[in-house]
Order: structure tokens, then sequence, then C-alpha cells
């Protein structure tokens, strides 16, 4: 649903299947915006979040979860992350988080 929106919104994307393959692909070109998600295969989100935040500091990132949990969020937030959304993501509302985090 995501992948979709951003396509229609006509934003360049990249996706990963976990989190080895989003490092991979950072390294690979150069991105504004990373949108994960707290449970991916391997690495946790939260994981994974302390070393993109270090590794690309420009880069704003926003975190992605359908666990409601207000701890998660605020130590994504505590970690470097630019935001958090819960499931099922309400596109309109992406939206403006996306352009506010890519005006930052």
């Amino acid at each position: 649903m995501v992948q979709s929106f951003l396509i229609r919104e006509g934003y360049e994307y990249s996706s990963a299947q976990d989190a080895d393959q989003a490092i991979e692909i950072l390294r690979q070109g150069e991105y504004d915006l990373a949108i994960m998600d707290i449970v991916m295969p391997g690495r946790a989100g939260t994981d994974l979040l302390p070393q993109v935040v270090s590794e690309y500091p420009n880069m704003a990132v926003i975190m992605m979860s359908s666990i409601v949990d207000t701890t998660t969020a605020v130590t994504a937030m505590k970690e470097g992350a630019y935001d958090y959304v819960t499931k099922p993501v309400d596109l309109g509302e992406l939206a403006m988080r996306i352009e506010k985090a890519l005006e930052r």
C-alpha cells in the first residue's frame, strides 16, 4: 500500500526485504528519507535505526509499526527517528509527515 502511494505521489523509492538489504541499498545511492518498519526479517527496525542515523545523518527516518506502543515510539524518536506512524497508515497523514520530514 505504501509503495503504491509513493508511486502515485511521484516519489522515487527503493524497497528492501530485510535490514541487511536496506543497508546495501542505502550504500548504493543517496536518499533523503527512509521509512522503516519496527518489525523486519532479521534485525528489527529499532536495531537498525541507530546505524542508519549514524551513517546517514542528513537522511530523515520515519519508523512504522502495527503496534501502538508509546514506549517504542519515544525510544525511536530519542534514537534519531524523525517521526513514527502506526499501521494501518492513513495515507493523507503519511503524505504530510513525509513532506515535513523532507523539509527538514
